[in-house]
């Protein structure tokens, strides 16, 4: 069993925050360059960075990006992926929905 979040409306909405960025962050990669080449890749994963740093200073959020996988830690909520720091984040927006519609 897990634990009743604590701020459900602030973890609902930095969901929405991550959701958003990522959505951004796709979008501006694919304007660039075309899905699935090494510069597509290469600025992906940088605007990536760039929302984890951000999440990192405006959350305390810990997110980590290992040759194994990724972690995300937010607001007490944990995910990982094995697919990078984005696959991470969208697992824990899912993590997320997952808990509210628990909660509710």
């Amino acid at each position: 069993m897990t634990a009743p979040l604590r701020n459900p409306a602030q973890v609902k909405q930095t969901a929405q925050r991550i959701r958003a960025e990522l959505e951004k962050a796709q979008a501006d990669a694919t304007a660039r360059y075309r899905q699935g080449t090494s510069e597509w890749f290469s600025l992906h994963r940088a605007l990536v960075a760039r929302i984890a740093q951000a999440l990192e200073s405006d959350l305390s959020a810990r997110i980590t990006d290992r040759f194994d996988g990724a972690r995300a830690r937010i607001h007490g909520i944990s995910a990982t992926s094995t697919m990078g720091v984005a696959a991470a984040l969208q697992n824990w927006c899912v993590s997320v929905e997952k808990r509210l519609q628990v909660a509710a």
